[in-house]
């Protein structure tokens, strides 16, 4: 069991565009499918736990955060554009995503005695991840990216996040696969005490 929370982005017709170009441009290059999109704001593992415990954990966290609205800001690369090995779109309410992800992780960390996270939360939508990327021209894959972005920019595309999700992830040669096994519903006023 790979348990991980996060919030679904909906599959879009600029992002299904950007899939297929960047999964036509190098077979290095392993683009995510925007079926699969999603925003991980905390990964579990094998928490050595139920699913619903996990759930149980986290019920408190949709009562004290809201829903909100975010866009696909900046492309960029993990660790860094010349040694790509993860490609990643950035998104707005940038605070609000890491105050929430750092919610998940004390009150995990609190209730079933996961490991707290020792990097900083960063929100992204993976786009793609490489290997051997010195193969391809990382400078014409950006600009597809960057391109994209400001398709949606200029459309005013945003992404409703009231919802979060428990996925148990299940790897296989063509790919993760993803099960569903749990949600709760950010209804909450924004308000928390720390």
């Amino acid at each position: 069991m790979r348990l991980f929370l996060a919030f679904d982005i909906p599959p879009d017709d600029i992002l299904t565009r950007l899939y297929r170009e960047l999964k036509g441009s190098s077979s290095s290059l392993k683009p995510v499918h925007p079926e699969r999109h999603h925003v991980s704001l905390k990964f579990l593992g094998d928490p050595g736990v139920p699913a619903s415990s996990v759930i149980e954990g986290v019920k408190g966290v949709g009562d004290r955060h809201g829903s909100l609205s975010v866009r696909l800001e900046e492309a960029g690369a993990f660790p860094s554009w010349k040694r790509p090995s993860v490609l990643w779109f950035g998104l707005s309410e940038a605070e609000k995503l890491k105050d929430l992800a750092n919610d998940i992780d004390m009150c995990l960390h609190r209730s079933i005695g996961s490991s707290r996270e020792t990097r900083e939360f960063r929100a992204h939508l993976t786009i793609a991840r490489c290997r051997n990327c010195g193969s391809f021209d990382i400078g014409h894959v950006r600009t597809m990216m960057e391109r994209a972005l400001e398709e949606l920019g200029s459309m005013g595309r945003s992404f409703v996040v009231k919802e979060l999700h428990l996925y148990d992830s299940t790897l296989t040669p063509e790919g993760p696969v993803y099960r569903r096994v749990g949600s709760f519903l950010l209804s909450g006023d924004g308000e928390y005490p720390y």
